[in-house]
């Protein structure tokens, strides 16, 4: 996983760090079963809006809220240089009434940001768990493809190696069995 990711929007940015390991499981969770509700087959026609509304549109409050408290409680706000900065949590209201058109993107971006490491290797036993999961693989895919085309340049990444704990790992410690 990426050490952190930066997203900036209109001069703002964002810096998202990987949230508890068991929490975005239990986020990602509630995502699947509910698209799996849906029984959603496709990221629809490729818009931002269309995109946000599949993936949002079949949790319910609760289950977005959730989700929306992952994102915002591991992502850092920083508006100007020289300014401090501040965990989006904290101030979401009242930044998010300033910049109301970062919030979809932010939630996509977060969500994608959080999410993608549990595919990495395991996507067969994912599958096996959750039946939507092919479906919900080419949702993330349309969803980061069409994120990217609203700006390609905008999406900063640092990263670094990181262990089965989402902490940087060492070079001297041994690799994982495969």
């Amino acid at each position: 996983m990426e050490l952190r990711k930066t997203l900036t929007l209109d001069g703002v940015d964002y810096v998202m760090t990987p949230v508890n390991a068991v929490l975005g499981w239990s986020c990602l969770q509630k995502l699947l079963g509910a698209i799996g509700r849906s029984k959603m087959m496709n990221g629809g026609d490729g818009s931002m809006a269309t995109a946000i509304a599949l993936a949002f549109s079949v949790m319910d409050g609760k289950e977005l809220a959730e989700l929306q408290g992952m994102v915002f409680g591991s992502t850092v706000v920083r508006t100007e240089a020289g300014a401090m900065a501040f965990k989006l949590a904290d101030q979401a209201e009242t930044h998010l009434n300033t910049y109301r058109s970062h919030l979809p993107q932010l939630l996509v971006e977060g969500a994608l940001y959080q999410f993608e490491d549990f595919f990495t290797g395991i996507r067969a036993t994912l599958g096996s768990l959750f039946p939507g999961m092919e479906s919900v693989m080419a949702f993330l895919a349309k969803a980061r493809e069409v994120a990217g085309e609203a700006d390609a340049s905008l999406p900063k990444t640092e990263t670094a190696p990181t262990g089965s704990s989402g902490r940087p790992s060492s070079g001297s410690s041994p690799a994982s069995p495969s």
